[in-house]
């Protein structure tokens, strides 16, 4: 559902629905759910210009991945997560 509204542009319902399956994949223990939440999360708040907040769930979804051994999609999260790094060195100083 999370990636449905990020496609719809919906994006609060997005981080809704996201945040809601993260829970659900965390209390059943199951990594790969928990790895595409965040995944979803890092580049809904990429989106959305929260580029912290974005590098933290990259981060935590590349994590995962190792974890898992998923090369492909470990591949796919690193390529958004680099682009974040990108953004956030770009952005000045506060």
């Amino acid at each position: 559902m999370g990636r449905t509204h990020y496609l719809m542009s919906n994006f609060d319902k997005a981080r809704i629905h996201f945040r809601d399956a993260l829970r659900l994949y965390a209390a059943e223990a199951s990594l790969p759910g928990q790895a595409a939440c965040h995944a979803g999360l890092g580049r809904l708040m990429l989106r959305l210009n929260f580029v912290d907040d974005a590098i933290a769930e990259l981060h935590q979804a590349c994590a995962l991945y190792t974890q898992l051994d998923d090369q492909a999609r470990l591949a796919e999260v690193q390529q958004v997560y680099d682009l974040a790094q990108k953004v956030q060195a770009k952005q000045p100083v506060a």
